[in-house]
């Protein structure tokens, strides 16, 4: 299911117009990746952690032979507790 048919779904239950449920998820969206790139973690109750991790073998080699700043950075997920126990419930 992608976010076009999760927004749709929502602003049918909710009597909601679409256009404006779309700018609400963007904003959304877009305040979570500023705190990502700023180094924060992220915790939505119920749903899971979002977190940055930057892989050992991700950095960037100097002149002098050592391991400078790192270039890639991965996003995280850890689905909560009761997340994880509601899928295995099938």
């Amino acid at each position: 299911m992608d976010s076009e048919k999760i927004l749709k779904h929502i602003a049918e239950c909710c009597h909601v117009d679409k256009t404006v449920l779309e700018v609400y998820f963007h904003i959304f969206v877009e305040e979570m990746m500023q705190a990502l790139k700023g180094g924060n973690d992220i915790t939505i109750a119920g749903f899971g952690d979002f977190s940055i991790l930057v892989p050992e073998d991700a950095c960037e080699r100097t002149p002098m032979g050592g391991c400078g700043t790192s270039k890639r950075r991965e996003i995280r997920f850890v689905p909560s507790k009761e997340m994880e126990e509601s899928l295995n419930r099938w």
